[in-house]
């Protein structure tokens, strides 16, 4: 359960800035295609626009992060949350006989739950990016992604 602070909002207001720049530049990816550049050009300003709030949303949040612990407490149950809501949508698209989609939720419902499992445990002595899917393996990479089958190649290696 995440505990209210008064750098709560902050965080959210991030977390929303974040998402949101992100959907107006696939947004504008989308527009650019359909040759409506207007609007491609728009949505771009917007996003940009949105990037530069949420990097001053994460300025002020800079030294205010109080304690590592329950961040990662938190953010595990943020990704139990989100499996929640993965499946739904992925029950939904089935419903709808939206296969593709609900095999986009699935993935992402399995993703999430390794990342939740990856910041409970919060071992391992490196961790490995699947580039297709976002998976994290610790450790080494594993052959094939168990989420996306992708090979090995696939995974990089995360430093800081």
């Amino acid at each position: 359960m995440t505990r209210y602070t008064p750098d709560t909002d902050m965080a959210a207001s991030f977390a929303e800035l974040s998402a949101s720049a992100a959907r107006n530049r696939l947004f504008s990816q989308k527009a650019k295609a359909e040759k409506k550049t207007q609007t491609a050009l728009l949505l771009s300003a917007v996003a940009e626009s949105e990037e530069i709030m949420a990097r001053r949303a994460l300025m002020a949040l800079r030294g205010k992060i109080s304690d590592l612990d329950d961040y990662m407490e938190e953010i595990a149950d943020a990704k139990a949350q989100a499996d929640d809501r993965f499946e739904r949508r992925s029950r939904k698209a089935r419903e709808k006989q939206e296969d593709g989609l609900a095999e986009a939720y699935e993935r992402f419902g399995a993703v999430s739950r390794n990342n939740g499992e990856r910041l409970a445990a919060a071992a391992g002595a490196a961790f490995y990016v699947c580039q297709v899917c976002g998976y994290i393996a610790a450790d080494e990479a594993p052959e094939r992604c168990p989420v996306c089958n992708a090979v090995s190649k696939k995974f990089r290696a995360h430093n800081l």
